[in-house]
């Protein structure tokens, strides 16, 4: 009788060690009411996702800080030089607003503000006389040359819209390439 009770206490020693073996510790953590390692594990996975997710938002937060601070920086300067080479920006309601001004008209130019401003005439005929000279004379050039109606009657020939100073600079630094910049050329911001 003790050799069968022997048999029997190893016998289920060896089932214990095969149960455990096979099934591993989540046997035990299953009997215990305890997560199984593949619960732990996609736990795991999902705070790293987390984790991960807060990284590329915060990384994009300072990529959105360090744009917006470069775009300040380029203002100043584009101040600056526009201060250095007597350039002046006029608002638009000091001349009653803009009356027409085709480019208000396209889709990606609604949010254009700042036009180059190269000549302003009491006739359409003038203004569209240096659009045309212009033209002529530098048939490749692509400057978006147009007439701007201001409020107090007078037609304006601008150039470059864009809705940023800094590229206002670059719309005169091109008009003077094309030898269309006069010297008293000016910035009109339209909103």
């Amino acid at each position: 009788m003790q050799y069968w009770m022997r048999m029997k206490k190893t016998y289920m020693l060896l089932l214990v060690a095969v149960m455990f073996t096979v099934s591993g510790c989540d046997f035990f953590r299953k009997l215990a009411g305890r997560p199984t390692s593949a619960v732990i594990e996609a736990k795991r996975m999902e705070m790293l996702a987390d984790i991960q997710q807060k990284e590329i938002r915060e990384q994009e937060i300072r990529d959105s800080i360090a744009a917006v601070q470069k775009a300040e920086q380029d203002s100043l300067e584009t101040l600056q030089w526009l201060k250095d080479n007597g350039v002046m920006i006029i608002d638009a309601s000091r001349f009653g607003g803009v009356v027409a001004d085709p480019y208000l008209e396209w889709e990606y130019a609604t949010e254009s503000v700042y036009r180059v401003i190269l000549g302003t005439f009491r006739t359409r005929a003038n203004a569209e006389r240096l659009i045309k000279n212009a033209e002529n004379e530098n048939s490749t050039m692509d400057m978006a040359l147009h007439t701007i109606d201001l409020g107090n009657g007078m037609i304006a020939v601008g150039c470059s819209p864009v809705d940023r100073i800094s590229y206002a600079r670059v719309g005169i630094e091109e008009a003077r390439h094309w030898g269309i910049c006069p010297p008293g050329v000016w910035i009109l911001k339209t909103k």
